[in-house]
Formats: structure tokens, sequence, C-alpha cells
């Protein structure tokens, strides 16, 4: 089997991943101290981090190259990188998160939660409008009846 070649970004992600995940295992360890259990508050974010740190070490790992010879200068790389991050959904999807921290202000947790699902699953998905707002209302749902039922947050 043959080398992959690493599309642009990849190695810089893996760098990014293994700091993030560092500074997560750390945070997370923090919080529960020297008594870790499965049920001390700090073993799901020490779960999480770990697995961070775990698949960015993975990702940096992999026996696959990036060849910056097909670009010819910084600056096509950095145009490369941008058009394989920002594309169009990512910037509407961008986009529809800085609107629901602004609607959560003026709506309320619930229907800006609902409104965001919806808008953003009709986009993704581009199917039936209702469809979607059933998903959105079940997912709806069940975060609330995580959160306000079983954890007992108070949400915005």
């Amino acid at each position: 089997m043959g080398q992959k070649e690493l599309q642009t970004g990849e190695r810089g992600l893996s760098y990014i991943l293994i700091a993030l995940g560092l500074f997560a295992v750390y945070a997370a360890a923090k919080i529960s101290g020297s008594k870790l259990t499965i049920s001390s508050p700090g073993a799901f974010p020490l779960f999480i981090s770990s697995l961070l740190l775990i698949f960015g070490i993975w990702i940096w790992g992999e026996k696959r190259k990036f060849s910056p010879d097909q670009y010819s200068g910084y600056g096509e790389k950095m145009k490369a990188l941008g058009e394989l991050i920002f594309t169009k959904d990512v910037v509407v999807i961008i986009s529809l998160l800085f609107l629901y921290s602004i609607g959560m202000n003026f709506l309320g947790f619930p229907i800006a939660t609902l409104a965001f699902l919806w808008v953003g699953i009709s986009y993704l998905k581009r199917g039936n409008l209702l469809r979607n707002l059933l998903i959105s209302l079940l997912n709806l749902g069940v975060i609330l009846f995580i959160f306000k039922l079983i954890f007992k947050v108070i949400l915005p």
C-alpha cells in the first residue's frame, strides 16, 4: 500500500490537537485532583481530553507526508489551507453559531436552540423542512431532558 499525502493543514492540525489535548488533560486532572474515580467531576473531561491527545498524536504519527513542492510560495500554501478549512458549509455554520449566540439573549435558550438546529439541519440536509423541524424538536427535547431534569443545570 502506497503512502498517502497529507492534505494541506493536517500536520498543523495535529500539532494544535496535541497542544490542546495536553492542556485539556492537565486542566481535567486538576478538576478531580488526586481522587479520580469513574464518577468524579473530572472523569469525563479527562476521558475526552485523552482521546483528543491520542488522536492528535495518531494524526501526527501517520506515515504520510505533505509535499510543499506543489505550492510555489507561502501565500499559495495559506490560500490552499483557507480553501480547505473554510468551505461554504463551514462559513454558513459559523455564521449560524454567531447568530445563535446573539439570538439566545433575545429569544432564550429553547427557541434560539430550536431555530439554530432547524436552520442548520435544513441547510446541511436540504431535505423536508417539516421532518427537519421534528428532528430539531426531538434534539431539543433530549437536550432539555438531560440538562434540566437529569443534571439539573439552569439553562440560559
